[in-house]
């Protein structure tokens, strides 16, 4: 399957960061920490789709047929549109992975069946762009034999992996601000209330 791959993230070259993140409790933390990782998933997600093949821009949607244009009505580049992030807690087995204290964020294809996709196929030929396939035009095999891969998934996230530290400190710099004020916030109005 195209896009099944796990990736650690670490803050140990994030001191100052690590230390931010022990002023507060546990559960906060966590939550800090799942915003951030949502954010390297969409770093991940942005540099995949710039190399995404896209029919508007190879053509391939003007060799469609009738029938396929009427199905897809309008609906091209579901392979770009079909791109999704799950952090840890929307997993299945997010309970279990807690307990171990694991956390993570899933970049995929959304296929007919998979959590989230409410069962329709939104680019269900991804791993056939990505690893390469027998050529099969109009139902029949064709002569032409295999279509050559085009390992667009892979590449984007090589793309992102240069600029995810930055991104981690940048926006866990800014998270982290962010929830200081919200439960700085919440306190005054506690403290108004009681």
């Amino acid at each position: 399957m195209a896009g099944t791959r796990s990736v650690t993230l670490t803050l140990s070259g994030h001191v100052e960061l690590a230390a931010a993140l022990a002023q507060f409790d546990k559960s906060v933390q966590r939550g800090i920490q799942r915003k951030i990782l949502a954010a390297v998933g969409q770093k991940n997600i942005s540099e995949i789709r710039k190399r995404t093949p896209r029919s508007r821009i190879t053509e391939t949607s003007e060799g469609w047929s009738a029938a396929t244009r009427q199905r897809r009505a309008g609906n091209r580049d579901a392979l770009r549109r079909s791109l999704n992030k799950n952090v840890s807690a929307k997993w299945d087995s997010s309970a279990e992975m807690a307990a171990k204290g694991v956390l993570g964020v899933t970049v995929r294809h959304l296929y007919p069946g998979a959590r989230g996709s409410k069962g329709k196929p939104i680019g269900p030929h991804a791993h056939l762009i990505e690893h390469g396939h027998v050529g099969v035009f109009w139902g029949q095999r064709a002569s032409v034999g295999w279509v050559p891969a085009y390992p667009y998934f892979w590449e984007g996230v090589a793309a992102a992996r240069p600029q995810i530290k930055s991104l981690v400190k940048t926006r866990g710099k800014k998270i982290i601000e962010d929830t200081r004020k919200r439960l700085a916030a919440k306190l005054l109005k506690k403290g108004a209330k009681g």
